[in-house]
Order: structure tokens, then C-alpha cells, then sequence
């Protein structure tokens, strides 16, 4: 069923309608991404910490609760990443009071004790000096490949469970000495343990395999536990793993002795995590001492009658640290902190600085949230989506790219000329996209030419190829022939791409490029503009479009930088040599429509002002259509409401009259309920745009007046109070439309 959609309007005025033949998208936008610098390390449910760079999707995330329900708590959760994508944007560096430091985009999102703080959330960008972040203690790094971690996780299995009999007088046993061996078994259930003692032990040289073990008949159960060993009798390997269980003074050598140790003879379970060892030796202190050097404190528990034991003291953060710190094999161990609430220490920011445009990496985790670098963190808010339209009648698949060809004909059913808004759940140009889906889209647009149809993408460079359609046979035809044809092929009824319902002969009917197609590509910034626009002007286009929403910085259509250095004005379709500011070229097009708009969502950032004015007058002054879509979650707001002076004063004479006093505060209400709490301004180092909470009322004497060059007061109205008027008016404005056409070019 199509939606109507408001900002897109037929002929006579009426809304116009969605044509979702495609919908999903697996890489959301520069204006939505939530990401980090590719270095920066994730918490995975191994509990290993792992660069961003090297996350796949599929991998498994500690995580936690994105927003908990009214009354609840945020518990610990494992997260599934959905996908993985990068991006150059802005960066952000802020280093916590514990040493944590990170890079992010300044819209990466950062969990903070609240404090009275209005959203439990925080951008990248309002981090300041004493903002409380939460954490856990990011302790030690992967050490799986070090060769002491390898050694002492080998001798840690020992002392925990394995059984070594060896003396260094002993020769053959077939001398008369005793047989030696070295012999670890486990449960078959536990075999990951074994397959990391052979693949360890292989890096000394000492060669085994897993193989079942007969424990011989149970006195418990008439149906054992299958076993399983890893064994060696090797004479030659006996002094091998005598010299790999001796201790050695490296921390790399403790945290795997501390990783065998668990794997062998811990538990975890009640929130508690212990080391257990009955034998009479000195095991249990080792694993104290050895905890101790790494930052933790084991807590010996020896009662009466009971098995000796050491506890971890510090509860469920300090269990998610010390894991993350040792990674043992037995990762289904470690998973009993899932479920319960989130308790973590927080940290002070101690230094934030602005850092260059850089490669960044954001993820989509199927919980929204996760632990990069020890601090509770938010992924990109697609994932909300994803979950909101996954396995609906809609949206069977999610958000993943999928192609409807049942919607594909609704446009030949209806006579009444009609705009379109094309894909509005996704984009035509993806690259999982199969182009014989654009071939019958575009067929389609070709046979209802008494319809519009508004194509937008951000998939600049294949739209651009596609539709350029240079001749790739050798034979020297002119752009566009061989989309043409196969827009014509799927007009013709054998053909397996044929369209019902579209007459044959398609080929000779249309115009091209196609009179009713509006072709255009979002740009959120400068950046994006300059990266997408002119690509735009090199597609064969009749109307070509700019949406500029969400409006995330100021933007200059008349001054784009390309790649040669010139300027391209995009309004008037004209190359500017970028010293002299002459005119020496034109452009393959110019731009026809611009759309603006705000950002809407709990999550929304403020449009300055600035911003949509900039390019509402850009656009004006060359004779171009202006569409002013939205402000948003935001806009404008008066800087000051004063009260009026005659009740303060009569209020001041008589500060006992409780209906003074009641008029007075009803107006500083109303002051409040329509002035501004936030301002929008420039960095003083021009970096960038920082919004900022104001700390007087609208109403007080202490509110100074504003330089509105830089600096714009907001508040946060919601969509619907905010409106759609820019400087008190209204800006509907579309380019002419085509005419039909009824013969080729």
C-alpha cells in the first residue's frame, strides 16, 4: 500500500505517493553514523578485546540495555553485529580521569551517570571537563598470541586439572624407569580447552592430538560423561612442559596460568567468581598473588569442610574486567553477568580537542549498544529501525535490501497523473541492487509518462555510470543506447525481464534522458555536497534535485570545490576559476530543486538557522526552486521573553501577596514555555557548531542579547511545534514539470 507523502506534490496539489519497489539499506548515511577511530577496542563475548577494524558481522558483543522500560533496569546483554561499514568525518579525542582515551565522530553517543543530566546519552561532542562516563576497566589487551601467555596458560591447565609424572632422572621405561606422562582430560562438552593445549603446544614443538579418554567405571552414574584427552609419553617433550610450567615473572605468563586456571578449576555462577582447588598445595595462593600483580584481589575462602576457594572481590564490573583481562577458552563460563544490572564505576572527562577528518568504522549491533575502550558506548541508530520493521508484512526481511516485484506495475494501473517519491525506504543505486531491477523501474517511468517520479540516492558513482550508460561493446554507440535497449527488452513479452502491462516498441516512444525522472543525492554537509553534486551534474538528468536533510553544517552550492581545484556553482551551472573567480567552462548541469530540512528523533541534532537561510537565498537568487521541508526536533526560538516590568515592580513592593507572587510565577511560565534553552554557535577555533544548554530563563535580567551572525537560540520543540516556516513564511516551491512526451529525440 502506498504512503502519501506530504512534501511531494501532484499537479493539483494533492500529496503525492510512494513507489517502494526497493526497500533496506545495509550502510546508513554520513549523517546518521555513530562511528570510531578503527584502532579503538571492542568488548567481544569471548571476552577479548578487539580493534573495531577487525569486527565482522556475526560477531557476538557484550552489550547492554539501549532504554530500558519505565521501572527497569539496564541489564548486560550479548549483542549480534549486524553490519560494518566506514566513513571520513570530523573527530573528536577525549581522554578519561582512569587514562581511557577515544576517538569518535562528534555524534557518537556515550553512556553517562546521569547526575541530573537530562538524557542518560551523550554526543561525542557535548563531552566537557567532569562529564561522568561510564565504564568498566579496560585491563591488559589480547595476549592469546604471546608466547609467555601460551606457557603459562599451559601450566595453569596443569596445576588445574592436568596430571604430570616426571622426574628428570628418568629414562625409558623400558629401562626399568616408571612410564612418564603429561595427560589433561575434559569432558568432551569442554573440548575447546583441549583444542587450545594442542594448538599451544604446538607452538614448542610438542605435537598432540585430542583423543578420547576411558575414565574407567563411575561410582556416581551408570552413564558417564564422554571423555576426552590431550596426552603425551614422549620422553623428549617431559622437559618441554617442565620448563613451560615453571614460573616466569612476566605478566603475559600470569594471565595465561590465571586463563588455565579458570578453565580447569573456577566457577561462575550467583555473580561470583571463584577458584577452586582441593589438593593440599600452594595453587590458590598462586592464583592470589598472580591476580594481584594483574590489579585484582582474590579473596581466600577456606571454611571447614568445604573446598578451598579464592573470590573475586569487586562484583559484576570487576568479573567483566578480570575476564576480558585473562580470555580464557571457556567462554560459556563466563556468561553469568548476562542478565543482571548494569553497575559500573564512572569517570570524569579530564581533556576533549577537536581532531582531523579521519577514517572511521561504526558497527550495527542488534542491542544498539556495547563497550568500546571500557566505555559504555551506542551504535548507529539503524538498528532501531531494523528491529522495528523486522518480520512486519512489510519488511519481511528487516532492513536488509530486498526487491518487490509485485509493487512494480502499480504505476500502469493508475491514469491520474501522480508525483512519486521512489525507494523511500531505501536506494535504487545500492550495490545489491540488480541492475535489471533499475532496467525495470526505469521501463516502467518510461511507459507512465503523465507521471513524476523523485529519485534520491547517495550512491552517486553508480548512478552516474549507470545512467551515463557509456557504450561498452566496442562499436562506438552513444551514451545511453544500451540502457535503452534494455529498458525496451523488458517492454517486449518473451523477454524474461518484461514488465506486464507495458506496450512493446518502448524504445521509440521515449525521450532520453527521461522528462519525468528527478534525479538527486543527499548532502548533509559541505563534505558531502562536494563528494556527491558533481557527480549529479554529470548524470543525464531532466530535473536534478538537492535534499538537504538532515541539514548537518552550512553548505555553498555556489562555490563547490573539485577535484581539480576549480569552483562549480551548481546553481547556475557554471566553473569558476577558484583565484581569479572567472567563469572559464560550464558544468554538465545544474541543480533545479533544493530541498531543506531538519533532523527529527530523539537523537536529532539542532539545523542552525544559518544554515537553511544560506541556502534558501543561494537558491532564490539564481531563479531556483526552494523547498523548506521541516525544522525538525528543533528550531528557533526568542533569546529573551521579558515579563512585564510594571508586575515586577509591584511584586518587589510587596513580595508577601501571594497573588503577586502567583501572577509572577504564571508569567515566568509562559516565558519558559516559549523561549529559547539552548543555543547553537560557532567554535571560537571555527571547527565547528556546538549547541549548548543556556544556564538563565528566558525571562532573567541576567540573558544578554545575542550576535545572531554566529549564534542562533533554539529550544527543542518537537516536529509539529516547531513547523515548517522559515523568517514567516512557507516554502513550497517545485520546478515546472515536463510536458508528456509522445515521440523520441
Amino acid at each position: 500500500m502506498p504512503t502519501k507523502i506530504e512534501w511531494v506534490r501532484n499537479v493539483d496539489g494533492t500529496p503525492g505517493e510512494t513507489w517502494n519497489v526497493i526497500d533496506g539499506c545495509s550502510k546508513i548515511s554520513s549523517g546518521c553514523d555513530n562511528c570510531l577511530a578503527p584502532e579503538t577496542r571492542v568488548l567481544r563475548a569471548d571476552m577479548v578485546w578487539v580493534p573495531i577494524k577487525d569486527i565482522q558481522v556475526g560477531d557476538r558483543l557484550v552489550s547492554f540495555t539501549d532504554t530500558p522500560a519505565v521501572g527497569q533496569n539496564r541489564v548486560w546483554e550479548e549483542g549480534v553485529v549486524e553490519a560494518v561499514w566506514e566513513t571520513e568525518k570530523p573527530t573528536v579525542e577525549f581522554e578519561l580521569a582512569n587514562g581511557a582515551r577515544a576517538v569518535a565522530s562528534e555524534d557518537h553517543k556515550w553512556l553517562i551517570a546521569k547526575r541530573g543530566a537530562s538524557q542518560w546519552w551523550r554526543s561525542t561532542v557535548d563531552l566537557t571537563f567532569k562529564t561522568p562516563v561510564r565504564t568498566v576497566r579496560l585491563a591488559g589487551g589480547d595476549l592469546r598470541t604471546s608466547t609467555d601467555y601460551r606457557a603459562g596458560y599451559i601450566a595453569g591447565v596443569t596445576a588445574g586439572d592436568g596430571t604430570f609424572r616426571w622426574d628428570s632422572s628418568w629414562r625409558s621405561d623400558k629401562l626399568g624407569f616408571p612410564q612418564s606422562y603429561w595427560r589433561v582430560a575434559k569432558p568432551e562438552s569442554d573440548r575447546v580447552v583441549l583444542d587450545r593445549l594442542v594448538d599451544y603446544l604446538s607452538h614448542f614443538e610438542i605435537d598432540v592430538a585430542v583423543r578420547p579418554f576411558d575414565s574407567g567405571p563411575s561410582v556416581f552414574t551408570d552413564n558417564p560423561v564422554p571423555m576426552a584427552k590431550v596426552e603425551t609419553r614422549r620422553l623428549a617433550h617431559m622437559p618441554l612442559i617442565a620448563g613451560l610450567c615453571e614460573e616466569r615473572p612476566t605478566t603475559e605468563w600470569m594471565t595465561g596460568w590465571l586463563a588455565g586456571m579458570f578453565d580447569t578449576d573456577a566457577s561462575y555462577t550467583g555473580g561470583n567468581l571463584r577458584f577452586h582447588q582441593a589438593k593440599p598445595n600452594d595453587v590458590l595462593d598462586m592464583a592470589v598473588r598472580f591476580a594481584k600483580e594483574l590489579g585484582f584481589e582474590l579473596k581466600r575462602e577456606d571454611y571447614s569442610g568445604g573446598c578451598p576457594g579464592a573470590r573475586l572481590v569487586g562484583g559484576i564490573p570487576e568479573n567483566i574486567a578480570f575476564l576480558a583481562a585473562i580470555s580464557p577458552a571457556m567462554t560459556r563460563r563466563c556468561q553469568d553477568f548476562y542478565g543482571r544490572r548494569v553497575e559500573t564505576e564512572d569517570h570524569m572527562v579530564v581533556g576533549v580537542r577537536r581532531g582531523p577528518v579521519r577514517r572511521l568504522v561504526d558497527i550495527t549491533v542488534s542491542t544498539g549498544t556495547f563497550v568500546a575502550e571500557g566505555m559504555l558506548t551506542h551504535n548507529c541508530y539503524a538498528a532501531t529501525i531494523a528491529h522495528r520493521f523486522a518480520g512486519t508484512k512489510a519488511y519481511p526481511n528487516g532492513f536488509n535490501i530486498t526487491v518487490h516485484p509485485e509493487r512494480l506495475t502499480a504505476p500502469l494501473r493508475r491514469r491520474k497523473p501522480t508525483t512519486y517519491f521512489v525507494n523511500s525506504m531505501g536506494d535504487v543505486f545500492h550495490d545489491d541492487v540488480p541492475d535489471e531491477a533499475i532496467v525495470r523501474m526505469w521501463a516502467v517511468m518510461a511507459a507512465t509518462p503523465q507521471h513524476t517520479y523523485i529519485v534520491l540516492t547517495k550512491r552517486h558513482g553508480r548512478m552516474r555510470s549507470f545512467l551515463r550508460d557509456e557504450c561498452r561493446c566496442g562499436a562506438g554507440h552513444q551514451p545511453g543506447i544500451h540502457l535503452r535497449s534494455a529498458m525496451d527488452w523488458a517492454s517486449t513479452p518473451h523477454s524474461p525481464t518484461y514488465v506486464p502491462g507495458i506496450e512493446p516498441g518502448l524504445y521509440h516512444r521515449m525521450r532520453w534522458p527521461l522528462p519525468n525522472v528527478w534525479l538527486g543525492v543527499s548532502a548533509e554537509d559541505q563534505r558531502t555536497a562536494e563528494l556527491r553534486i558533481p557527480a549529479l551534474l554529470a548524470t543525464p538528468a531532466a530535473v536534478r534535485v538537492v535534499s538537504a536533510e538532515p541539514l548537518l553544517g552550512p553548505v555553498d552550492l555556489t562555490r563547490l570545490k573539485a577535484r581539480n581545484g576549480a569552483h562549480i556553482d551548481a546553481l547556475a551551472g557554471d566553473v569558476i576559476h577558484p583565484v581569479t573567480g572567472e567563469i572559464y567552462a560550464a558544468a554538465p548541469g545544474c541543480i533545479d530543486w533544493v530541498i531543506v530540512g531538519g533532523e527529527s528523533g530523539h537523537r536529532a541534532r539542532p539545523m542552525h538557522p544559518l544554515w537553511a537561510r544560506g541556502l534558501r537565498d543561494q537558491t532564490t537568487s539564481r531563479g531556483r526552486a526552494f523547498f523548506f521541508k521541516q525544522w525538525g526536533s528543533w528550531g528557533p526560538a526568542q533569546h529573551k521573553v521579558p515579563v512585564d516590568p510594571e508586575l515586577v515592580e509591584r511584586w518587589a513592593a510587596d513580595r508577601g501577596d501571594p497573588a503577586l507572587v502567583a501572577e509572577l510565577n504564571a508569567a515566568k511560565a509562559a516565558s519558559e514555555a516559549v523561549g529559547a534553552t539552548h543555543g547553537y554557535a560557532v567554535w571560537a577555533d571555527q571547527y565547528g557548531w556546538q549547541p549548548h544548554e543556556y544556564s538563565h530563563r528566558p525571562w532573567s535580567v541576567e540573558r544578554s542579547s545575542v550576535d545572531e551572525s554566529m549564534h542562533a537560540s533554539i529550544r527543542r520543540w518537537g516536529v509539529k511545534a516547531a513547523g515548517r516556516e522559515l523568517d514567516g513564511r512557507v516554502h513550497d516551491d517545485m520546478p515546472a514539470r515536463h510536458a508528456p512526451a509522445g515521440a523520441a529525440s
